[in-house]
């Protein structure tokens, strides 16, 4: 067990460092509508952070297509089945899939690149 102990009033700077065992992580699928309003389909294994880096135009897929915004995603718990549900959803059935989830007021009606 680890016990930090704050004093009120006093800054601290505290850093911690650990790894998370791999039955304990998830993987995640995820979509992204653009600026244009087509999908992006992907899979990642940290979905914050990749997420940063398509709003920063660092993702060379999506960064002439800015903003994007998160629209749909899935948490899976190993990296093979995220990438096999991204897979899924980049086929006619997924597809299809898709637009059903996505059709609604809040996420307009987005296509499919």
């Amino acid at each position: 067990m680890l016990r930090i102990a704050l004093q009120a009033g006093v800054p601290h700077e505290t850093s911690l460092s650990f790894t998370i065992p791999s039955h304990l992580m998830f993987y995640y699928t995820y979509v992204l509508k653009d600026a244009t309003g087509d999908l992006y389909i992907g899979w990642t294994a940290d979905l914050k952070t990749r997420l940063e880096h398509h709003q920063k135009g660092l993702v060379a897929t999506t960064a002439k297509s800015l903003p994007v915004e998160l629209v749909y995603y899935e948490a899976c718990r190993s990296e093979s089945a995220a990438i096999q549900r991204e897979k899924a959803l980049k086929t006619g059935y997924g597809r299809s899939y898709l637009h059903r989830r996505l059709n609604t007021p809040e996420h307009g009606n987005p296509t499919i690149a």
